[in-house]
Protein backbone atom coordinates (compact mmCIF):
# COMPACT_ATOMS: atom_id res chain seq x y z
CA UNK A 1 0.00 0.00 0.00
CA UNK A 2 2.58 2.45 0.50
CA UNK A 3 4.79 1.69 -2.42
CA UNK A 4 1.15 1.92 -4.34
CA UNK A 5 0.81 5.69 -2.77
CA UNK A 6 4.67 6.29 -3.42
CA UNK A 7 4.20 5.42 -7.51
CA UNK A 8 0.89 7.54 -7.27
CA UNK A 9 2.93 10.81 -5.71
CA UNK A 10 5.81 10.05 -7.66
CA UNK A 11 3.93 10.15 -11.06
CA UNK A 12 1.77 13.23 -10.12
CA UNK A 13 4.73 15.35 -8.79
CA UNK A 14 7.46 13.99 -11.37
CA UNK A 15 9.73 13.11 -8.80
CA UNK A 16 12.06 11.33 -11.47
CA UNK A 17 11.94 14.11 -14.06
CA UNK A 18 12.42 16.65 -11.23
CA UNK A 19 15.62 14.52 -10.04
CA UNK A 20 17.20 14.15 -13.40
CA UNK A 21 16.46 18.00 -14.18
CA UNK A 22 18.14 19.83 -10.86
CA UNK A 23 21.04 17.00 -11.52
CA UNK A 24 21.46 18.70 -15.43
CA UNK A 25 21.31 22.01 -14.00
CA UNK A 26 18.12 22.70 -15.70
CA UNK A 27 16.49 24.40 -12.79
CA UNK A 28 13.92 26.08 -14.88
CA UNK A 29 11.95 22.88 -14.73
CA UNK A 30 9.97 23.74 -12.19
CA UNK A 31 8.29 26.47 -15.15
CA UNK A 32 7.56 23.50 -17.01
CA UNK A 33 6.82 20.49 -15.98
CA UNK A 34 3.33 19.68 -15.24
CA UNK A 35 2.59 18.71 -11.49
CA UNK A 36 -0.49 17.60 -9.65
CA UNK A 37 -1.88 17.18 -6.49
CA UNK A 38 -3.67 14.20 -5.05
CA UNK A 39 -5.60 16.24 -2.43
CA UNK A 40 -9.77 15.96 -3.54
CA UNK A 41 -9.14 13.31 -6.64
CA UNK A 42 -11.04 10.62 -7.53
CA UNK A 43 -9.19 6.83 -6.89
CA UNK A 44 -10.21 3.66 -8.43
CA UNK A 45 -9.00 0.83 -6.26
CA UNK A 46 -9.49 -2.22 -8.66
CA UNK A 47 -10.14 -5.11 -6.44
CA UNK A 48 -10.73 -4.31 -2.00
CA UNK A 49 -8.64 -7.13 -0.60
CA UNK A 50 -5.98 -6.08 2.45
CA UNK A 51 -3.89 -4.29 -0.15
CA UNK A 52 -6.57 -2.27 -1.62
CA UNK A 53 -8.25 -1.41 1.79
CA UNK A 54 -4.66 -0.50 3.23
CA UNK A 55 -3.93 1.88 0.26
CA UNK A 56 -7.79 3.18 0.48
CA UNK A 57 -7.14 4.24 4.37
CA UNK A 58 -4.02 6.18 3.38
CA UNK A 59 -5.29 7.77 0.38
CA UNK A 60 -8.31 8.98 2.04
CA UNK A 61 -7.22 10.02 5.67
CA UNK A 62 -3.65 11.63 4.40
CA UNK A 63 -4.83 12.99 1.31
CA UNK A 64 -8.51 13.56 1.03
CA UNK A 65 -8.95 11.51 -1.85
CA UNK A 66 -12.62 9.83 -2.47
CA UNK A 67 -12.11 6.42 -2.63
CA UNK A 68 -14.27 3.84 -5.11
CA UNK A 69 -13.90 0.49 -5.02
CA UNK A 70 -14.72 -2.15 -7.80
CA UNK A 71 -14.13 -5.82 -6.69
CA UNK A 72 -17.79 -7.91 -6.77
CA UNK A 73 -16.82 -10.23 -4.39
CA UNK A 74 -16.49 -7.84 -1.30
CA UNK A 75 -19.69 -7.17 0.76
CA UNK A 76 -21.38 -3.98 0.81
CA UNK A 77 -20.47 -3.79 4.87
CA UNK A 78 -17.12 -4.04 4.40
CA UNK A 79 -16.41 -1.15 1.96
CA UNK A 80 -18.98 0.62 4.42
CA UNK A 81 -16.39 0.13 7.42
CA UNK A 82 -14.08 1.63 5.23
CA UNK A 83 -16.37 4.68 4.20
CA UNK A 84 -15.27 4.21 0.29
CA UNK A 85 -17.58 4.18 -2.33
CA UNK A 86 -19.46 0.99 -4.44
CA UNK A 87 -18.85 0.63 -8.31
CA UNK A 88 -20.78 -1.53 -10.08
CA UNK A 89 -20.29 -0.66 -13.85
CA UNK A 90 -16.30 -1.10 -14.08
CA UNK A 91 -16.12 1.13 -17.23
CA UNK A 92 -17.86 4.18 -15.84
CA UNK A 93 -15.64 4.22 -12.68
CA UNK A 94 -12.57 4.20 -15.49
CA UNK A 95 -14.02 7.36 -16.86
CA UNK A 96 -14.49 9.22 -13.83
CA UNK A 97 -11.17 8.14 -12.24
CA UNK A 98 -7.92 10.54 -11.64
CA UNK A 99 -5.99 7.69 -10.84
CA UNK A 100 -6.62 3.67 -10.89
CA UNK A 101 -5.22 1.13 -9.20
CA UNK A 102 -4.94 -2.67 -9.70
CA UNK A 103 -4.54 -4.72 -6.67
CA UNK A 104 -6.36 -8.03 -8.41
CA UNK A 105 -5.00 -11.66 -8.27
CA UNK A 106 -4.34 -13.35 -12.02
CA UNK A 107 -7.00 -15.08 -13.04
CA UNK A 108 -8.51 -16.14 -16.33
CA UNK A 109 -11.02 -13.43 -15.65
CA UNK A 110 -8.80 -10.99 -14.95
CA UNK A 111 -5.82 -11.39 -17.36
CA UNK A 112 -5.42 -8.31 -19.31
CA UNK A 113 -8.12 -6.48 -17.60
CA UNK A 114 -6.46 -3.11 -18.82
CA UNK A 115 -6.48 -4.11 -22.17
CA UNK A 116 -6.79 -1.45 -25.25
CA UNK A 117 -10.55 -0.64 -24.97
CA UNK A 118 -10.85 -0.51 -21.21
CA UNK A 119 -7.32 2.67 -21.36
CA UNK A 120 -9.25 4.08 -23.40
CA UNK A 121 -12.13 4.79 -21.19
CA UNK A 122 -10.04 6.06 -18.88
CA UNK A 123 -10.46 9.75 -18.05
CA UNK A 124 -7.50 11.69 -20.29
CA UNK A 125 -4.37 12.31 -18.29
CA UNK A 126 -5.33 9.99 -15.59
CA UNK A 127 -2.56 7.49 -13.81
CA UNK A 128 -2.66 3.82 -13.17
CA UNK A 129 -0.89 1.62 -11.08
CA UNK A 130 0.15 -1.65 -10.43
CA UNK A 131 1.27 -3.53 -7.95
CA UNK A 132 -0.23 -6.93 -8.27
CA UNK A 133 0.64 -8.76 -11.35
CA UNK A 134 1.68 -7.74 -14.51
CA UNK A 135 -0.07 -9.67 -16.68
CA UNK A 136 -3.29 -7.66 -15.58
CA UNK A 137 -2.22 -4.89 -18.33
CA UNK A 138 -1.47 -5.25 -22.00
CA UNK A 139 1.92 -3.82 -22.08
CA UNK A 140 1.33 -2.58 -25.49
CA UNK A 141 -1.57 -0.86 -25.76
CA UNK A 142 -0.78 0.83 -22.11
CA UNK A 143 2.54 1.90 -23.87
CA UNK A 144 0.38 3.41 -26.73
CA UNK A 145 -1.85 5.00 -24.38
CA UNK A 146 1.15 6.88 -22.34
CA UNK A 147 3.07 7.48 -25.61
CA UNK A 148 0.02 9.76 -27.41
CA UNK A 149 -0.71 11.01 -23.89
CA UNK A 150 -4.03 9.89 -23.71
CA UNK A 151 -2.92 8.61 -19.92
CA UNK A 152 -0.78 11.09 -18.35
CA UNK A 153 2.04 8.39 -17.04
CA UNK A 154 1.82 4.77 -15.57
CA UNK A 155 3.59 2.99 -13.02
CA UNK A 156 4.55 -0.86 -13.09
CA UNK A 157 6.23 -2.95 -9.97
CA UNK A 158 5.31 -5.99 -11.55
CA UNK A 159 5.50 -6.99 -15.23
CA UNK A 160 3.91 -10.06 -17.14
CA UNK A 161 7.82 -12.18 -17.20
CA UNK A 162 10.53 -10.67 -14.63
CA UNK A 163 12.65 -9.64 -15.13
CA UNK A 164 11.31 -8.14 -18.25
CA UNK A 165 13.53 -8.53 -21.42
CA UNK A 166 15.44 -5.87 -22.09
CA UNK A 167 13.12 -4.77 -25.15
CA UNK A 168 10.33 -4.56 -23.12
CA UNK A 169 7.85 -2.10 -24.95
CA UNK A 170 7.91 0.05 -21.15
CA UNK A 171 11.63 0.64 -21.14
CA UNK A 172 10.66 2.93 -24.61
CA UNK A 173 8.42 5.27 -22.67
CA UNK A 174 9.25 7.74 -20.47
CA UNK A 175 6.20 8.15 -18.19
CA UNK A 176 6.17 4.22 -17.54
CA UNK A 177 7.66 4.62 -14.46
CA UNK A 178 9.23 1.14 -13.56
CA UNK A 179 10.32 -0.82 -9.96
CA UNK A 180 11.60 -4.24 -9.76
CA UNK A 181 8.54 -6.26 -7.86
CA UNK A 182 9.80 -4.39 -4.44
CA UNK A 183 6.04 -3.21 -3.43
CA UNK A 184 6.43 -6.06 -0.81
CA UNK A 185 10.30 -5.98 -0.15
CA UNK A 186 10.82 -3.93 2.37
CA UNK A 187 13.01 -4.79 5.50
CA UNK A 188 9.95 -4.72 7.87
CA UNK A 189 8.04 -7.42 5.60
CA UNK A 190 10.87 -9.58 4.67
CA UNK A 191 11.06 -9.91 8.74
CA UNK A 192 7.64 -10.24 9.26
CA UNK A 193 7.16 -13.15 6.55
CA UNK A 194 9.93 -15.12 8.15
CA UNK A 195 8.68 -14.98 11.73
CA UNK A 196 5.43 -15.84 10.03
CA UNK A 197 6.75 -18.64 8.53
CA UNK A 198 8.85 -19.66 11.27
CA UNK A 199 5.55 -19.32 13.06
CA UNK A 200 3.45 -22.11 10.65
CA UNK A 201 6.26 -24.86 11.18
CA UNK A 202 6.27 -24.78 14.37
CA UNK A 203 2.23 -25.00 14.81
CA UNK A 204 2.70 -28.11 12.03
CA UNK A 205 5.44 -29.69 14.56
CA UNK A 206 3.32 -29.25 17.15
CA UNK A 207 0.04 -30.67 15.66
Amino acid sequence: AEHTILQMLALAKRVREADAAVRAGDYDYRYRGEFHELSGKTLAVIGFGRTGRYTARIAKGGFAMRVVAYDPYVEDAVLADEGVERATDLAALLGEADVVSLHLQLTPETRALMNRERLALMKPGALLVNTSRGALVDAEALVEAVATERLAGAAMDVFEKEPPPSDHPFFKVERILLSPHIAGATRECLERTAAQTAAQGLDVLEG
